[in-house]
């Protein structure tokens, strides 16, 4: 289950959708409709309005986007640390974590039945190393003579 996103199949009419995961502020949210950002309002803390009903069938994606080009909280000498300035600048950094981590999930494939494991004695002059793309010079990736 994704911690940073959720999809809906989106029927015509539909305005409502369920917030399913965590955030800083509503200023963090992304609403998509078929990939076009669309208007929304916050009608509760896990709720939310689009402002235009859905006209035909899509796919929406509430996702989280923790902005980061700030601080959080900036602690300073001598003040009193405070649990929710420490919840909130840990959640800051835990939040836009977990965000990349999906984000690169999302974008990179790995398929286990077609990955070897490369073992402590992996040598090129017996064991070839196939399946890979174009290399950058003529000696990347290429079985030596013996």
């Amino acid at each position: 289950m994704a911690l940073t996103y959720v999809r809906y199949p989106a029927e015509p009419g539909d305005t409502e959708f369920d917030i399913t995961f965590p955030y800083v502020d509503v200023s963090d949210l992304s609403v998509r409709l078929d990939d076009d950002e669309v208007p929304f309002t916050l009608i509760s803390p896990t709720r939310i309005a689009l402002a235009t009903p859905v006209a035909t069938e899509a796919e929406l994606l509430i996702r989280r986007v923790t902005d980061t080009s700030t601080p959080a909280v900036t602690f300073t000498n001598n003040s009193i640390l405070t649990d929710d300035d420490l919840n909130r600048a840990t959640r800051q950094v835990l939040y836009r974590t977990q965000e990349v981590s999906e984000l690169v999930d999302e974008a990179i494939t790995f398929d286990p039945n077609q990955v070897s494991i490369i073992r402590d004695d992996l040598d090129t002059a017996v064991d070839a190393i196939t399946a890979v793309g174009t290399g950058l010079a003529t000696a990347n990736a290429q079985r030596t003579a013996t």
